[in-house]
Parts: structure tokens; sequence; C-alpha cells
């Protein structure tokens, strides 16, 4: 099954920095309070983060009602130090998961 991705990406010293989108397969639909591992990226996917510890909570799911659209997941919000541990985290889920980076 494929589901929406949507991360909200905020600066520990305050304000938003943007948010992490895009599409994921599982097997199954995940519940509010699943934790969901994006510690093996695909092959060849820029090294993980150390700000990223690669693990993230299921916060909400969207279901759609009336059309065959994906579930959408609403993972739980990344806080990071710099903008460049920001960067960082959204270039190694860009090149291990296909997700983008939208900065605000």
């Amino acid at each position: 099954m494929q589901f929406n991705i949507d991360i909200s990406v905020f600066m520990r010293s305050g304000g938003a920095f943007g948010h992490i989108s895009g599409m994921l397969e599982l097997d199954m639909v995940p519940s509010v309070g699943d934790t969901l591992s994006f510690v093996d990226a695909k092959p060849g996917a820029t090294a993980r983060p150390h700000a990223f510890v690669g693990l993230l909570r299921v916060e909400d799911r969207v279901l759609s009602a009336g059309s065959r659209a994906p579930v959408s997941l609403m993972l739980e919000d990344l806080y990071f130090d710099s903008a460049e541990d920001a960067q960082e985290a959204g270039r190694y889920l860009e090149s291990g998961f296909e997700f983008v980076l939208h900065v605000h």
C-alpha cells in the first residue's frame, strides 16, 4: 500500500524550517502511535546524519472519504539545533526514501 507522508521540521531555537513529504510503500496501514524506521535507506543514499535518529512515530492518519486517494500519515515533528542539521536530515530522506524537503 502507498501512503502520503508529511513531517514538519522545526528549529529548536524557535520557528518553522520546513516540511518533508513523499510517498512510502508499506505492507500494512500503521496505527497512530506506531513507529516507522528510516534507518535502512536504499543503497547509495547519503549517510544518516547524527542529528536524525531514524525513528518517527505516527501522530495522525488521514483517510480520504469518497475517493481512492492514499492514506496520509502525519509523522512526529523533527527538531534540529541548526539549519545544517535539518538540511542533512532532508538530504538523507530525499536520497534514501525519495522524499522531498520543502524549506519555508
